[in-house]
C-alpha cells in the first residue's frame, strides 16, 4: 500500500511540475502572477516577518537540506541501508534536476526593485522550494516507516507540507521569486 501511495504522490508531483513548467514556458497561467504577487508582498512587509522569513529561507538552503536528508538516512541505517539510498537519491536527484531545469528553461528572475534579498541564476524552478519539498517529503516518508500510529504519520506529513510551503513563501517574501 505505501509503495502505491508513494508512486501516486510522485506521479501527482510530476503532473503538477509539468503543468507549472508549461505555464512558465508559455508565460501564462500562474506565471503571470510573479509581478503582482511580488509587489503585493513587498508593499505589506514588516521587519519581524522579514527576519523570520530570512531565517526560514536560510534553513531552506539546498546545501543545508541535502545534509539534513543524508543525515536522516544515516540516522536510520540501523534497520537497513534502504533509507540511506532513498535519502541520497533524493538529495542528489533534486539538486541535479533543479540545475538541469534552470539551465534548460533559462527563466530570468523578475526584476523587483523592492527585493530584500538577492539570488543569482535562473528563477525556475526555485532550488530552495524544490529542495525543501523533496527533503521534507523524504523525511516524512522515512519517519512514516518508523512511526506506527496513523495520527503520528499524518502529523509528520502535515509538518512536512507546512515546512516546504514556508520555505517557498519565504523566497517570495524576500523577493527572490523563483
Amino acid at each position: 500500500m505505501s509503495v502505491a501511495l508513494g508512486l501516486l504522490v510522485i506521479a501527482s508531483a510530476a503532473v503538477g511540475v509539468a503543468a507549472l513548467t508549461g505555464d512558465v514556458l508559455e508565460g501564462d497561467g500562474v506565471a503571470v502572477l510573479d509581478h503582482p504577487v511580488g509587489h503585493f508582498v513587498a508593499a505589506h512587509r514588516n521587519g519581524v516577518l522579514t527576519t523570520v522569513m530570512q531565517a526560514v529561507s536560510a534553513a531552506g538552503d539546498p546545501a543545508i537540506l541535502a545534509a539534513v536528508t543524508a543525515g536522516a538516512g544515516v540516522g536510520v541505517i540501523r534497520r537497513s541501508s534502504g533509507p540511506v539510498v532513498v535519502a541520497g537519491v533524493t538529495a542528489a536527484g533534486i539538486g541535479a534536476l533543479t540545475m538541469l531545469f534552470k539551465e534548460v528553461l533559462g527563466r530570468p528572475r523578475p526584476p523587483l526593485a523592492e527585493a530584500v534579498a538577492t539570488a543569482g541564476g535562473h528563477a525556475f524552478p526555485s532550488g530552495h522550494a524544490a529542495t525543501a519539498a523533496a527533503t521534507f517529503g523524504v523525511l516524512a516518508y522515512l519517519s512514516g516507516a518508523v512511526l506506527r500510529r496513523h495520527a503520528a504519520q499524518v502529523a509528520v506529513w502535515a509538518a512536512a507540507a507546512v515546512l516546504a510551503t514556508s520555505v517557498g513563501l519565504s523566497r517570495v517574501h524576500l523577493g527572490c521569486i523563483g
